[in-house]
């Protein structure tokens, strides 16, 4: 069950990321729309790479358990705690 939230995580921000730049060259390409705004649509394009950006180090963190969320005990699976948190 865990690697498919892992894997729905990838995905949507994957998802994300497409659709973001699908829509930002979309309204780029309209030739209704006057430079400025075409300009600030290009620069606001880059938010929609932030979360694919952070997704894959924070999936590394949590699987190495530097996040406080994710202790491991001795036998591999979570604490108490982490799967409270979890729930």
């Amino acid at each position: 069950m865990r690697a498919f939230y892992t894997i729905m995580a990838i995905m949507v921000a994957l998802l994300l990321r497409f659709g973001g730049h699908l829509l930002v060259l979309s309204i780029h390409a309209t030739l209704a729309v006057k430079q400025s705004v075409r300009c600030g649509v290009l620069v606001s394009g880059v938010w929609f790479c932030i979360p694919s950006s952070l997704v894959l180090p924070l999936l590394f963190l949590h699987r190495a358990g530097k996040l406080l969320c994710s202790k491991k005990t001795e036998s591999g699976q979570g604490s108490d705690d982490a799967s409270i948190l979890r729930a």
